[in-house]
C-alpha cells in the first residue's frame, strides 16, 4: 500500500512539472509569435498618414493606403483615398495663412464638419492645436474648428455616418503633430 501512494505522490508530482513546462512552453511560443509579427502603428508615429501613401496595418499585415493630397504652401495634408467620395475640402490660401473646411453630402444636403484655420493670430474661434513654424514667414497658429450637429432633423444612421466622418479630423490632427516644425502648447 505504501508503494502505491508513493506511485501515486510521484505520479501527481510529474503531472504538475509536466503542465508547468506546458505553460512555459506556451508563453515562449507566444512571445516569439509576437516579436515576429509587424509592429502596431501608432497614429502618433511620424510616418502615419504622411506622403502619397499611408499605412495601416490589417490582420498583421502591413496595408498600403492610398490618399488625396491637400497641399498647402506650409504643409502637406492627405487623407483617405476612400472618403473622397465622402468628404469634400476647401481651402483658401494666401502669404497670411490658410483656411481649411471640411464638409459632407447627407440627405442632399451640404453639412460642414470641421476645419483648420492656419494663421498669425490665434483669434479665430475654436481649440488651438498649437504653432507651425515657417523659415521665412515666422510663426503660424494652428486652430481647430469642429462643428456641434445637431442630431434632430437626422435619422439614426445618418447622424451615426456624420458623427463618423466628423472623427477623421483626427487623421489631419495627427498630421500636424507629426511635422517637426509643429509645436503643441505647453
Amino acid at each position: 500500500m505504501d508503494t502505491l501512494k508513493k506511485a501515486n505522490k510521484l505520479t501527481l508530482i510529474l503531472a504538475v512539472v509536466m503542465l508547468v513546462v506546458a505553460v512555459v512552453i506556451v508563453i515562449f511560443g507566444l512571445m516569439a509569435n509576437r516579436a515576429t509579427e509587424a509592429p502596431a502603428r501608432s497614429m502618433l508615429d511620424p510616418n502615419y498618414a504622411v506622403g502619397k501613401d499611408s499605412e495601416t496595418i490589417i490582420d498583421g499585415e502591413i496595408v498600403e493606403i492610398p490618399v488625396v493630397e491637400i497641399p498647402l504652401k506650409l504643409i502637406s495634408l492627405n487623407y483617405p483615398e476612400d472618403l473622397a467620395d465622402k468628404l469634400s475640402v476647401e481651402s483658401k490660401e494666401d502669404d497670411t495663412g490658410a483656411e481649411l473646411r471640411f464638409s459632407g453630402e447627407f440627405s442632399g444636403k451640404k453639412l460642414e464638419l470641421f476645419g483648420f484655420v492656419i494663421s498669425h493670430s490665434n483669434e479665430a474661434e475654436g481649440f488651438v492645436l498649437g504653432t507651425i513654424k515657417d523659415a521665412e514667414k515666422g510663426s503660424f497658429f494652428v486652430i481647430m474648428q469642429v462643428e456641434e450637429i445637431n442630431p434632430d432633423g437626422w435619422t439614426e444612421a445618418e447622424y451615426a455616418d456624420i458623427c463618423a466622418l466628423q472623427e477623421r479630423v483626427n487623421d489631419i490632427i495627427v498630421q500636424f503633430y507629426a511635422d517637426p516644425r509643429f509645436e503643441a502648447p505647453k
